[in-house]
């Protein structure tokens, strides 16, 4: 997959706020800054709050008052009994009782309700006096009622798609950093390490040897670590916090664990981000990739061993053992085999959540320009309303001459790309863009 880069402000900052290499110090610092860079992305992503169902509260109130003013401008009998009850079964008379004394509470309730005009508090809703103009006006709020009732559904979709998204990036994100299965960000255990270093780490090929790339903090104390017959004071990462990691090895899960306790509050925090966390990620896989067979050593040549991410490529692979030349990660069961790095189990992860947030952000185009549909349904309801109130109660309104052609009727693909882009103007109301993109929080 192509990946078109971008300069970033965030990894700019990041740069100033990475572990620098120290005197005596040996070469793995820039490859556990570029891993790191990668894990904070996936921990911020997985420790995001997500709902676990949307509200809807603001779509129901316009498509509430909408009814409401379906009801003003229904006739006499509707306006006293409401909807017609279903056929059958047949409704009963202490129901009917029932139904109509709730109806006419909430019509009460409708008609009391009150709000601050010119200082002085007025009734919010009068009922237009009859004439063919409210006739017109309610079967205009009428289509208008279902058209609205469509549009919140297809609301629902999309906040709904998103919180899939959402979620699945988080899910993502979790397996990124410690592995398929984990559903807690602090449930790193035998799904992230494995049995020895050279397993976890990629040794030299050999087939047994795929775990390394299964989660970044499997390979983050691939890089900082030692095998329990190395040299346990040999701070590959740096001698910041070399005393710290000093007799911490990699020789089975437990041991894994112990040292990434220590690892995990090692990572130099980023600093700013730029809020686009797409072009973010891509930046820092593209780093990662970078450095990935970029230190040959003295035995560059020997062929299989070019992906390799910090140490040196030698006959021994990444095994953990004696110096830091073999402190180090092998993706060749990934990268060489003709997979490429999206074969490494935490990358793929990490691209999947660009294709989701990308998804996303389509998804939250979709919801504003749906959001602002509804606004104006709403608007027009009010304006048809208006109509019918200030229309003379004996002469014909003009509209209702009008043909149908001047209802409202949904918006075109046409319309909804004019929207987004900003080519057509906007209706009659134009809802106040900060309402619009508070609804996208």
């Amino acid at each position: 997959m192509k990946v078109f880069l971008l300069f970033c402000p965030a990894l700019a900052n990041h740069i100033g706020n990475q572990v620098d290499a120290a005197a005596g110090d040996n070469g793995n610092v820039a490859a556990f800054n570029a891993l790191c860079a990668v894990y904070l992305m996936a921990k911020e992503i997985s420790e995001q709050k997500i709902p676990d169902k949307i509200t809807g509260g603001t779509d129901k109130a316009s498509v509430d008052e909408i009814k409401r003013l379906f009801v003003l401008t229904a006739d006499d009998k509707y306006f006293e009994e409401g909807p017609k009850p279903p056929v059958e079964p047949q409704e009963s008379t202490e129901s009917r009782q029932t139904r109509l004394q709730t109806w006419k509470e909430e019509i009460k309730a409708m008609m009391d309700e009150k709000v601050l005009k010119d200082g002085k508090q007025v009734k919010k809703y009068v009922r237009p006096p009859g004439s063919p103009a409210r006739v017109l006006a309610n079967k205009k709020i009428g289509r208008i009622q279902t058209q609205a009732v469509d549009t919140v559904t297809r609301i629902k979709g999309v906040e709904e798609s998103e919180l899939r998204l959402r979620r699945e990036a988080r899910d993502l994100a979790l397996a990124a950093m410690f592995g398929e299965g984990v559903q807690d960000a602090d449930d790193a255990g035998t799904a992230t390490f494995t049995s020895t270093y050279t397993n976890a780490c990629g040794g030299a090929l050999d087939a047994n040897n795929a775990a390394a790339g299964k989660s970044l903090a499997n390979d983050i104390v691939c890089l900082c670590v030692v095998q329990a017959t190395g040299t346990s004071n040999q701070h590959a990462c740096g001698s910041r916090f070399a005393a710290e990691l000093n007799n911490k090895y990699y020789d089975n899960p437990t041991n894994g664990k112990q040292a990434w306790e220590i690892l995990k509050g090692k990572c130099p925090h980023p600093g700013e981000t730029s809020g686009n966390s797409q072009h973010e990620i891509a930046s820092a896989l593209a780093a990662f990739r970078a450095l990935v067979g970029a230190d040959p050593g003295t035995n560059g040549a020997i062929a299989g061993f070019e992906a390799i991410l910090g140490g040196q490529r030698n006959a021994a692979g990444c095994d953990g053992n004696a110096d830091n030349a073999k402190v180090c990660v092998n993706y060749g069961q990934h990268v060489i085999k003709g997979k490429g790095f999206g074969a490494i189990p935490w990358y793929d992860k990490m691209r999947k959540i660009i294709l989701k947030q990308k998804e996303l952000d389509s998804e939250r185009s979709n919801l504003q320009v749906l959001q602002y549909q509804l606004a104006h349904l709403e608007e027009l309801a009010h304006q048809a309303y208006l109509d019918a109130e200030y229309s003379s109660a004996s002469a014909p309104s003009s509209e209702a001459t009008k043909p149908e052609a001047s209802l409202p009727v949904q918006s075109s693909e046409a319309d909804t790309k004019a929207v987004r882009q900003g080519v057509r103007g906007p209706p009659a109301y134009a809802p106040p863009i900060c309402v619009i993109l508070g609804l996208l929080v």
